[in-house]
């Protein structure tokens, strides 16, 4: 068979794989999305199955059973409100009169509003930004991780994503957006997208929520700044940790002296930092899954350690991000007397399913060591079942997503409110 007959049949092939995925969604969106992960797993038609992959979290998304006290219900509301604004020079009135420092999701509301009815969209729009940029970064990362099998390159940090991430993580909106909106810009090779780019990229997760700041602050730091100026500063802040509720107070009063804009920033510190009981967040989903996280915190300091060890082996690219990752579990314990420790938390079991697998399979730390990476790896993957069972998070999922066609789930109809 000559050549140009070969490349024909390949491309006979590829054209009935894709169209035969595409009548599976239809009928079957759950079976999609495995097949869909099967094609991802051999490097066969990757942005395809991210697209159904993405599109099935969609659709969990869309027939979501929130809690009537879940972020997301008040999200529902918002949408309902802003879909009723008219112009856009109504919309930056009515965001005037909030004094919101993250305004950008509003924004999203107000648009989508005007071709978009039903509110069941908030949660279509969350999942799907949610699970679709933590599978880019998780794809992004893949090509750092020194190991040819599919399983450690993918698998095992798909299925560490899923086990850290609650089901209603989604849900929340800005939050876990911003997160993993700022990890997937941060993975981005520097060949793909330069250091300059991403700085102003990463002014988006900023505007999706306040508390993204200072992370963003760090990574900006560790592009310009020395070995030595960094871990300066990480140590400062471990030693600041008693100095942080002062400090805070201060700033509140500066910026309420300024009002307008001043008077919204140090409203969101009073609230997020100081306010109200440690959200659910932080022990949502399970309180297993939180001691987990904090078993990976632990053993980060020591993990850190042997890396910085053997930093001149590392590109530029990755020494950013292992720098980054010191300044922020710093600053998780400067913040700690806070509310934001739960926010934190969310950060770092993100950026924890990367540094540990980047340590298993890149790093070369030695047996023991990579031993001990590969068990927690699989530890938090085996728990992942108590997780769901014993914080009740199946309870939010609508189970006809597992079984019912397109059309059905297309059809089904949620409460605003929530239940």
């Amino acid at each position: 068979m000559s050549e140009s007959n070969i490349t024909l049949v390949y491309h006979k092939n590829n054209i009935i794989d894709i169209c035969l995925l595409w009548v599976i969604f239809i009928l079957s969106p759950f079976v999609a999305a495995l097949l869909a992960l099967y094609f991802i797993y051999y490097r066969r038609h990757v942005r395809l199955g991210v697209i159904i992959i993405i599109m099935f979290w969609g659709l969990v998304g869309y027939t979501f059973l929130p809690a009537d006290t879940m972020d997301i219900t008040r999200h529902n509301l918002a949408f309902e409100n802003l879909k009723n604004v008219n112009s856009f020079a109504d919309f930056v009135f009515y965001q005037s009169l909030s004094e919101k420092p993250d305004w950008f999701l509003d924004l999203v509301f107000w648009g989508i509003g005007k071709w978009v009815y039903t509110h069941q969209i908030v949660g279509f729009l969350g999942a799907v930004c949610y699970y679709g940029l933590g599978l880019g970064t998780l794809l992004n990362w893949r090509d750092q991780l020194q190991t040819k099998s599919s399983f450690n390159n993918f698998i095992l940090p798909v299925l560490m994503f899923l086990s850290l991430a609650q089901v209603t993580e989604f849900s929340g909106m800005r939050q876990g957006n911003a997160i993993l909106l700022f990890l997937f810009i941060v993975t981005i090779p520097d060949i793909r997208l330069s250091i300059y780019k991403k700085c102003i990229c990463l002014i988006f997760p900023c505007l999706l929520h306040f508390s993204m700041y200072p992370i963003v602050l760090f990574y900006i730091c560790t592009c310009f700044l020395s070995r030595r100026v960094l871990l300066t500063i990480s140590l400062f802040l471990l030693m600041s940790y008693w100095y942080f509720v002062p400090l805070m107070a201060s700033l509140m009063n500066v910026l309420t002296s300024l009002g307008g804009i001043g008077s919204g920033i140090a409203d969101k510190i009073d609230v997020y930092m100081f306010q109200g009981e440690v959200e659910a967040a932080l022990y949502s989903g399970s309180v297993l899954r939180f001691y987990v996280i904090l078993l990976m915190m632990f053993v980060f300091p020591f993990i850190a350690l042997v890396v910085d060890k053997k930093r001149k082996q590392f590109p530029q690219f990755i020494l950013r991000l292992h720098y980054w990752g010191i300044m922020f579990f710093s600053y998780i314990v400067f913040t700690a007397s806070s509310y934001t420790l739960s926010r934190n938390i969310m950060l770092f079991k993100m950026f924890g399913v990367l540094y540990f697998t980047y340590a298993l399979f890149s790093c070369s730390l030695g047996r023991y060591l990579s031993k001990f990476i590969m068990y927690i790896c699989l530890f938090v993957i085996v728990l992942s079942p108590l997780y769901l069972i014993l914080g009740k998070e199946y309870m939010v999922l609508n189970t006809k997503v597992f079984y019912s066609s397109l059309i059905d789930l297309i059809n089904i109809n949620t409460q605003p409110e929530g239940y």
